[in-house]
């Protein structure tokens, strides 16, 4: 009876040290998944961050765009206006030219008309 009695002792005893080796293990495993989850949002945390900037880039890179849109704009605008003043003095220098043509042959005339006169 009494070796049985021992040979249980010795069970529950070799059973306990395997349930304290089970256990220091689960609470390494715990240590490390606390520790793996700590670091998994650490990153979360810095890519937020990096969304963060990358959103404020956007938005700066965005406005920038539509300022240069708007000058774009205003700059072919006024293209357009040029455009049209140096057609309009074009057809103004045409003119002209055909004024000062007309010109020379009425002074001409009025020369021929002179000469004839006084000869």
């Amino acid at each position: 009876m009494e070796e049985l009695r021992h040979i249980h002792v010795q069970e529950l005893c070799s059973l306990q040290s395997k349930l304290d080796t089970e256990i220091g293990g689960r609470n390494n495993l715990e240590s490390l998944v606390v520790t793996e989850r700590q670091r998994f949002l650490e990153q979360i945390a810095e890519r937020e961050l990096q969304v963060d900037s990358l959103h404020v880039n956007i938005n700066i890179l965005s406005r920038e765009k539509q300022i240069i849109q708007q000058k774009a704009r205003k700059l072919n605008d006024e293209k357009k206006v040029l455009i049209k003043e140096i057609k309009g003095l074009r057809h103004r220098g045409e003119e002209l030219e055909k004024i000062i043509g007309d010109m020379k042959d009425l002074n001409r005339k009025i020369e021929e008309g002179a000469r004839g006169l006084m000869g």
